[in-house]
Formats: C-alpha cells, structure tokens, sequence
C-alpha cells in the first residue's frame, strides 16, 4: 500500500525542486544557481566516495573478526542513495542527500531500518555481536576408523 505513493512523492519532489530553483535564479541569477548544482554535485559525491571507503572498511574489518557486516551493508545503501539525490538538481534533493550522507543520521536512518527487517523477519537481522566463544560454534562429534588393509576389503568384496 505505501508503495503506491511513491511515484507521486517523486513527482512533487521534482515540481518542488523545479519551483525551488526557479526561484533560486530569480533571487540570485541563474550562473550563480547553476554554479552551486555543480559545486554540491562535485563535493557531494568526492564526500560520499570517502564515506563508502570507511564503509568498506568497516564492513572488512567485521568479516574478518568473524562478525556480521548487517549495518555496513545498509549504510552502503543508504551511501548510493545519498550519491543519487546529490546529483539530481535541486536544493530539497541535495539536503535528503546530505542526511543520507552524513555519519551519525546514517547509522541511525540505518539502525531503524536493521531494527525493521528484525521484527519482520525474525532473528536473520540483528545488532547481536556475534560472540567468538566455545560455547557459539557447532561441535559436531564423531568416530572414525582407518583400516590398514584397504586393498584386502576390496579383493574380498569382489569375490562375494
């Protein structure tokens, strides 16, 4: 049922920006306008190309500590979004950008949406460290034999 408005969010969104930069160019030119879409553009997406390398990063150093990467993963997202509305245009776009993009409204923005998928599907999401005792992993216990005289079994299987 959300889903649904979407499309129309996004329609008035860039009606929005359209009115918005009109009158952006109104009050201080539209070089000047033009100027300031690049310039968010350009130190937008050098600032979220630094966020996604620390992301990474992180993401690594929780693989290799035997920990699940859940938020990682999910502020990455939240990283190529924010890419995106810094690029499109438009002044409301560069501000939702901006809190996709900053540090401490992304982990939040990135916490909820963890604690979303918890409650709807269970314990696949959690913020449960994974803990590196004995007492986490699979023990499975068994026997085994070694025969020294394997060609022997074989020789009398095939005479039977």
């Amino acid at each position: 049922m959300r889903l649904r408005f979407i499309p129309l969010l996004l329609l008035s969104l860039i009606v929005f920006e359209l009115y918005m930069l009109f009158l952006a160019s109104e009050s201080i030119g539209s070089l000047k306008v033009l100027a300031l879409i690049i310039m968010t553009a350009v130190l937008g997406i050098s600032y979220i190309k630094k966020q996604g390398l620390k992301t990474i990063t992180k993401a690594r150093e929780r693989i290799s500590s035997g920990k699940s990467p859940n938020s990682e993963f999910i502020q990455g997202l939240l990283l190529a979004f924010g890419g995106v509305f810094l690029l499109i245009p438009g002044f409301i776009s560069d501000l939702i950008g901006l809190v996709f993009a900053l540090p401490f409204t992304r982990k939040q923005i990135a916490k909820y949406i963890l604690g979303s998928f918890q409650s709807f599907f269970g314990r696949i999401f959690s913020f449960e460290e994974t803990r590196d005792d004995e007492s986490s992993r699979d023990i499975i216990d068994g026997e085994f034999w070694e025969h020294q005289d394997q060609k022997k079994i074989k020789k009398n299987t095939k005479d039977t």
